[in-house]
């Protein structure tokens, strides 16, 4: 568990981390159910709050992470960002699900500013990538009663800075509650309001659209109750992966009580001549793959039916 409550001047980040710098990465870390991370101020410090069941601040690399753990970010701060992996996004996340509750509240405070909550992150600028959300979101304004430059809640991001969404779903609830004193605002099922670019993503067809300011759904698909079905849900995701001619994405399973979960990693296809050598003196062993995508081919070098290096795109080459 993780418990402030603010009496610092400066921003204050809260998780299993407070921070991921560039260059660094967290891999395969599951928060417990029975975990919380809770943020609060009761007057103004002139802080901000950003808070993850992962980490309260992201420029790295975040892969393959569970949260079930509920985040709490509320107070008299300037900003109050909660996400279920990363409050504060500006790097990449991928291969993540959160299942916990995510709250971004004034806690009774008039002179609450600018909330942002997301089942993914609460504000992001970076890359969300193969991720879904299940917990319920929620942006309470209680008795708020000062002007506010954003108020956003989303099922993956609530607030976006040129965010980059591909191959999400949301399945739980969106709410925000009370009035709003924003100049910019909005609820939606993938992204709350502001800039945000999002392909190949799904959500529950209901009361609120895929965002909360605009009506864009080009790229996105809402799906109806029968469809969201985990089954059908986890053959749209993998169509996407099946694309993806890098092994960074995760497939997508169903368990037996029928909740999608991340499966294993994408490897390339070894359907083809297994007798190619890139030279006579190695054991090495190339295998052919295709990309039905973009019907390019792809060269990936294998040593004791292991990959080991970077896949070469050969398309047109001898």
């Amino acid at each position: 568990n993780v418990t402030f409550n603010g009496t610092e001047n400066g921003n204050i980040l809260g998780g299993l981390f407070g921070s991921i710098g560039q260059g660094g990465v967290v891999k395969n870390v599951i928060i417990a159910a029975n975990s919380k991370v809770e943020m609060r101020a009761e007057v103004s410090y002139g802080i901000d709050y950003s808070a993850g069941g992962i980490a309260g601040m992201n420029q790295g690399t975040i892969d393959h992470c569970l949260n079930y753990a509920s985040i709490y970010v509320g107070g008299a701060n300037p900003s109050n960002s909660a996400g279920g992996i990363i409050g504060d996004n500006g790097g990449i996340i991928r291969n993540c699900i959160n299942y916990g509750d995510i709250t971004a509240s004034s806690n009774n405070n008039v002179y609450s500013n600018n909330f942002w909550a997301g089942g993914i992150a609460g504000d992001s600028s970076g890359l969300i990538e193969n991720c879904g959300n299940i917990g319920s979101i929620l942006v309470d304004l209680i008795k708020v009663e000062t002007q506010c430059e954003y108020e956003a809640a989303g099922g993956i991001v609530g607030l976006g800075y040129a965010v980059q969404i591909k191959n999400c779903f949301n399945i739980g609830s969106v709410q925000m509650t009370g009035e709003l004193y924003s100049y910019d605002s909005g609820v939606g099922a993938l992204v709350g309001c502001n800039r945000y670019t999002v392909t190949s993503s799904y959500y529950k067809a209901g009361s609120i659209s895929a965002f909360g300011d605009k009506d864009d759904t080009e790229y996105v698909q809402a799906l109806s109750a029968e469809q969201m079905n985990a089954n059908y849900l986890k053959d749209c995701l993998n169509s996407w992966v099946e694309t993806q001619a890098v092994r960074d994405y995760n497939f997508w399973k169903v368990s037996e009580d029928n909740y999608l979960q991340l499966a294993e990693a994408w490897k390339p296809k070894a359907d083809a001549p297994t007798d190619l050598k890139w030279n006579a003196y190695t054991p090495y062993t190339a295998v052919w793959t295709d990309s039905t995508s973009s019907k390019e081919t792809f060269l990936q070098l294998y040593k004791n039916g292991e990959p080991i290096g970077e896949i070469l795109n050969v398309s047109g080459k001898s």
